[in-house]
């Protein structure tokens, strides 16, 4: 009824399917944009309030809020949190950052190859990328400065929010669970009552979209926290689904600053009390994540565009599973591998 401790091992929990059927959800829902055929079918279907993307990233925020959280809780020291997080991140990242300029950049400018190399322009992509303080997604010469990867704009929200959770726990050690309870209300009544209209004067849309996600990563950490006390029970689930679905019909302006207790709840039921999805160990969810949209860029620059769209999406996907296994191998699960070595060399004692 209550998640326990061996419950967040990897063989009793089903969040190596749900990471990998977010990534699924937002690849098809790039794919329709990256095409040419515009809105995905469920956009249509519910006026655009859900599309499947937004769906991936909410999954998303809301698992790595919850396992982050017990991260940050179950770390030997404060560097070993920090190790963890960057080792997670930044190595395959980086990567495919120098991938796009080697790959999308070089090959397909309009420029000179020197020329594109010593671009300002290039040397900006390259170090804001890699450096995580935020994004950009342009390249001198390239497809007329369109975006080369816009979906990795979230790597550096994600990372930031890591730093919100040990600040918050750094200064409010002995509150922590509370003072987080506290500033996830604050947010959440802040975004609930400040009118939609002054919101958007005050922040640009993806300011306000990396709040929304920052919110769905803080209910999930809440729910860590106060996982001993949030009982899993399919009442409480149908409960939440009423209340989400009446503001959906009678308070529609409301439902997006609504959902996230009910998503949150969804999700956790779906790790813990669903019947347990046999998965692979391999974790490609996260290459697929950042390769998806250069892989198909470069198709669509190529050979893509006699594709149907059928077959685009399952060529595309062939090729990025491919290139996500590489990642995995060759980058992630060597990175992986140094969290145990640092690990052995620290203390046995947690946070």
């Amino acid at each position: 009824m209550y998640i326990t401790e061996n419950d967040l091992l990897r063989k009793n929990n089903n969040f190596g399917a749900l990471r990998h059927l977010a990534t699924l959800t937002v690849f098809i829902s790039h794919t329709y944009g990256i095409s040419g055929i515009g809105y995905e079918p469920l956009g249509l279907l519910t006026g655009n309030r859900y599309v499947l993307s937004a769906f991936g990233l909410n999954l998303f925020f809301c698992m790595s809020g919850f396992l982050v959280c017990h991260s940050l809780i179950t770390s030997p020291s404060i560097k070993q949190y920090l190790l963890n997080r960057f080792l997670r991140i930044w190595p395959a990242y980086a990567v495919n950052v120098l991938f796009c300029i080697l790959f999308i950049g070089i090959p397909f400018t309009t420029l000179p190859v020197l020329d594109f190399l010593s671009n300002p322009q290039t040397r900006f992509f390259l170090l804001k990328n890699i450096s995580l303080i935020g994004s950009t997604f342009t390249l001198p010469g390239v497809i007329n400065n369109e975006a080369i990867n816009s979906s990795a704009w979230t790597i550096p929200v994600e990372f930031r929010l890591y730093f919100v959770l040990l600040l918050m726990y750094l200064v409010f050690k002995l509150r922590f669970n509370q003072m987080m309870l506290l500033l996830l209300i604050t947010l959440w009544l802040a975004q609930l009552v400040i009118p939609v209209s002054w919101q958007h004067a005050a922040f640009k849309p993806h300011v306000l979209y990396s709040i929304n996600l920052g919110l769905h990563f803080l209910t999930g950490a809440c729910f860590y926290l106060y996982k001993d006390s949030i009982p899993l029970k399919l009442s409480i689930w149908f409960i939440l689904f009423a209340c989400w679905l009446a503001i959906h019909i009678w308070l529609p302006a409301y439902w997006a600053r609504t959902e996230q207790p009910f998503w949150t709840y969804t999700i956790m039921w779906m790790a813990f009390r669903w019947y347990r999805v046999p998965f692979m160990k391999t974790d490609i969810s996260y290459g697929v994540y950042l390769y998806a949209i250069p892989i198909q860029l470069i198709i669509l620059l190529t050979i893509g565009q006699s594709f149907s769209f059928p077959v685009f999406l399952l060529f595309s996907l062939v090729c990025t599973v491919a290139l996500a296994l590489l990642s995995w191998y060759l980058i992630e699960k060597k990175a992986l591998s140094l969290k145990m070595f640092f690990k052995n060399k620290q203390p046995a004692k947690a946070l």
